[in-house]
């Protein structure tokens, strides 16, 4: 429990930034499979000065710190998160500006509609994207990907990383398949991206082509977050998953998909205790039948 001293020096600080302070705050609203509890603060940072000021006050009294984009690769807590979830979704951190090739977008901004936004300016190379409902910040910070990744055309990353802000050079971070050596105490604020021209309607199309290929193969009307394992070396977890046997499979309310394996979606009031269990009898089953260890492309937050 935060005390009420703590409460009113941070919703001091937020009001003098001008940033925005929630406490309480459900957290299945902003979540894409619609499960968790409550975050004891939500704080949405004016800009990259007052998220600065925010985070260093929190960290100096020791209170946990969440970023959080748009949920769609996390699982929330079922009981209260016993700390602070930062979400950079203020006007500051939705801006996208053009200089040419060039693309500066702070991490706020939603992969979907930049995405859009790319085709429209002409600008080629991100269309693989489609369709992945995370913001800036958390698909360079999971090295996002689905036809490419978003690492394949960033060129430099802004960060906030122990109370300093610096720019990173895409060379200085190591990126592999849906990961990336930015830890959990890098907040990303803005990354740089080199594009292509090309025709606005030729880009579209292929969007088009891409998202099609996506409703066809995955349950995209269903709530989930997204593909719940990483596809192990030589394998895909999809087929591992099917070939065991395991499409339809529940625990609670918490379902392997039918339509695509790799997804579990929520089909009533599941847990983050159902989804959870339900991994795991995956992961057992998948490692008897085909000797195949699964891991986890999601990220679990615990208190």
């Amino acid at each position: 429990m935060l005390n009420e001293k703590l409460k009113n020096e941070v919703t001091e600080i937020c009001g003098r930034t001008g940033s925005r302070i929630r406490f309480n705050e459900p957290l299945d609203a902003h979540s894409t499979i619609s499960i968790g509890s409550s975050a004891d603060m939500w704080i949405v940072p004016k800009d990259s000065d007052s998220a600065k000021e925010i985070i260093g006050y929190l960290k100096k009294f020791g209170i946990k710190i969440f970023i959080l984009g748009n949920g769609s690769n996390v699982l929330m807590p079922d009981e209260p998160f016993s700390g602070a979830i930062i979400n950079l979704s203020s006007d500051y951190f939705t801006r996208v500006e053009f200089s040419g090739n060039e693309v500066a977008c702070t991490s706020g901004v939603k992969l979907p509609e930049f995405v859009s936004l790319l085709a429209e300016k002409g600008l080629s190379g991100m269309e693989g994207l489609v369709g992945i409902p995370a913001t800036i910040g958390g698909a360079i910070y999971l090295n996002a990907g689905y036809l490419t990744t978003i690492s394949d055309h960033l060129t430099r990353v802004r960060v906030l990383r122990g109370g300093k802000v610096e720019w990173i050079d895409k060379e200085d971070i190591k990126f592999s398949y849906r990961n990336s050596s930015l830890n959990r105490e890098d907040v990303v604020l803005e990354a740089i991206f080199s594009l292509e021209k090309a025709s606005s309607d030729e880009i579209k199309n292929k969007i088009k082509e891409n998202m099609a290929d996506k409703i066809n193969k995955q349950p995209l009307k269903e709530k989930s977050l997204g593909c719940a394992f990483k596809n192990p070396e030589g394998h895909k977890s999809a087929e591992l998953i099917d070939k065991a046997g395991l499409k339809g499979r529940r625990v609670g309310d918490a379902k392997v998909s039918e339509k695509h394996a790799n997804f579990i979606i929520n089909i009533g009031k599941a847990t983050q205790a159902d989804y959870v269990s339900l991994m795991e009898v995956v992961k057992k089953e998948v490692k008897e039948k085909f000797k195949v260890e699964l891991e986890s492309e999601i990220e679990i937050l615990k208190n």
